[in-house]
């Protein structure tokens, strides 16, 4: 019989193995070498549930560090970890096993255990270690190093040292992903991109690791070869949100505006098919936001404002530069950012015409005599500092007013008094209320006539309220400081007061959001200085729609 058998495992004839086999463990059922062979062909034919079963009665007959080892082996294959670690435990605590030490150490890494792994990592015999063993503990104490020291410099020159070392001893593919990107991270971008270079071929199909070239290649400033490994990436699994978002804003640094927008409204419609957390909420719309910029070139600004408070020379500045909320005064510009040139990645150029005039005092009833139109360019050159530099043409309209251009420098600064979804940044729940910082400072120069410099700078400190998704309330300190100064006039007057604003946002699309807001605001101050030496209060009340 036993040589029937062996012939019958011999050739590979496994069905016939596995009967002769089981009447075999069942004429010597105490025989634990009859089970493990049995366990063996129940293997072969891809039965593991049964092969467990013979393990472990062999495992009772005769307890043996080879059969714990493959029990261990065979949960983990399984996707039984808690058994599997039991007996790689039994090995390693019973036998001294450094196998099953080492199998037990990246179980705990992958469930981010650390704290039992690092009480792995002292207690393994590294002198016991094969070589294939040492680049696991290698890797495996560069892990921890990293966990411990919470990507510090020091950190991850020690990590690298160990992923080096593991890779000298055996070079995998997931020790040559590790050495790069520690290099990254230590930002020693040329030597990682060299590493990179160097992977063999077969790496460069990875996923992770092409995901990581791109990233790479995009901190060097390479934005076209990012953008070739990410999209590379993708080709291999294209299932990566995180790295589709950042390919969309690469395509934005490369000025590949088409191919970003494909990719924002990808994303759009991605996650306006799932339940959303604050946080994603929040990303969807900041997507839908700069697809708005990129695909909808024309905005609309109307501004109306009206005061009880006497309007002096110097009052003006604000209402002859178009400041909406400045002074009591009309306006409606309306922008346009021409094709290619109009928007590079945070870069902006505009094609403006506006119409404005002042109110009559008490009311929105504009005065006739002050209306002009003014049409102009206006450039935003930096990518995250909101410095723009305009000219434009006046062309007079009302009675007082004149032809005349117009160069002008602003700079602004917001945080709050934004729909954006607010939550606590370090618990993650959500918030209701934040800081209201807002500056604006601009200068501008007619080049013709009288040739008036005009000032005009608003500072405001506050708190933005959330009363509702679509409905915000931000009550607010205010300084306010303008000017005009030529050959027969130098005004200068400052005001500070309380003042609220209520903002609005409706006709909301799935594609780009909220297209149009609504402001109501007014303030209640005083002159703290005025160059004729006649303070008086100042109160304004105003609306502001964008579109």
């Amino acid at each position: 019989m036993a040589i029937k058998c062996e012939a019958y495992r011999s050739l590979g004839r496994n069905l016939e193995a596995l009967a002769c086999a089981q009447e075999e463990a069942l004429a010597q059922p105490a025989s634990a070498d009859k089970h493990l062979t049995l366990a063996s062909l129940y293997l072969r034919l891809g039965d593991r549930d049964k092969a467990r079963q013979e393990l472990q009665q062999a495992y009772e007959l005769s307890p043996s560090l080879a059969t714990a080892n493959q029990l261990g082996f065979l949960y983990q294959q399984l996707g039984e970890i808690e058994e599997a670690e039991e007996w790689f435990e039994e090995s390693f605590e019973e036998h001294d096993d450094q196998t099953a030490g080492m199998a037990l150490l990246f179980i705990n890494l992958r469930q981010m255990d650390y704290a039992q792994a690092e009480k792995l990592l002292a207690d393994l015999d590294p002198a016991k270690l094969s070589q294939e063993q040492m680049a696991g503990y290698y890797a495996a104490r560069a892990q921890l190093t990293l966990h411990k020291g919470d990507q510090s410099y020091e950190a991850l020159e020690s990590a690298l040292d160990d992923f080096r070392r593991a890779r000298a001893i055996s070079s995998t593919p997931d020790n040559r992903f590790s050495v790069v990107q520690v290099l990254f991270q230590l930002d020693q971008l040329q030597e990682a991109e060299a590493e990179y270079e160097q992977l063999p071929s077969s790496d460069k199909t990875n996923p992770a690791t092409l995901a990581l070239g791109g990233y790479l290649a995009r901190a060097q400033g390479d934005y076209d070869l990012a953008i070739t490994r990410f999209e590379h990436s993708l080709h291999e699994k294209p299932d990566q949100a995180n790295l589709e978002e950042d390919l969309a804003y690469t395509y934005l640094a490369a000025f590949e505006n088409k191919k970003a927008a494909e990719m924002f409204r990808k994303r759009i419609h991605a996650l306006n098919q799932q339940h959303l957390d604050i946080y994603e909420q929040g990303k969807l719309e900041r997507f839908q936001r700069q697809l708005r910029i990129l695909e909808i070139p024309i905005s609309f600004l109307f501004f109306d404002g009206a005061s009880p408070s006497r309007q002096d020379e110097e009052d003006f500045a604000g209402a002859i530069l178009g400041i909406p909320s400045s002074s009591p005064f009309g306006s409606l510009e309306v922008a346009w950012r021409p094709p290619v040139i109009g928007y590079q990645n945070g870069r902006v150029f505009e094609i403006i015409a506006r119409a404005q005039w002042l109110n009559e005092r008490y009311s929105f009833r504009p005065n006739p005599d002050t209306y002009q139109t003014i049409v102009g360019l206006r450039f935003k050159p930096f990518m995250t500092q909101n410095l723009k530099i305009g000219l434009e043409r006046f062309f007079k309209g009302g009675s007082i007013t004149e032809d005349n251009w117009l160069g002008r420098v602003l700079w602004s600064f917001t945080t709050g008094n934004d729909f954006l979804p607010l939550y606590d940044m370090y618990s993650g729940e959500p918030i209701d209320k934040e800081p209201y910082v807002s500056l604006y400072v601009e200068g501008g120069r007619f080049f013709e006539n009288e040739k008036t410099i005009l000032f005009y700078g608003d500072g405001r400190l506050g708190y933005t309220f959330r009363l509702d998704p679509n409905l915000i309330l931000s009550p607010f300190a205010y300084s306010i400081g303008s000017g005009n100064w030529n050959s027969q006039t130098s005004a200068v007057a400052i005001e500070a007061g309380l003042g609220a604003s209520l903002k609005w946002r409706g006709w909301y699309t799935e594609t780009y959001g909220d297209l149009l807001q609504l402001e109501v605001f007014g303030r209640v101050g005083h002159e703290v200085l005025n160059t004729d030496d006649s303070q008086t209060s100042r109160v304004l009340l105003g609306l502001q729609a964008n579109f």
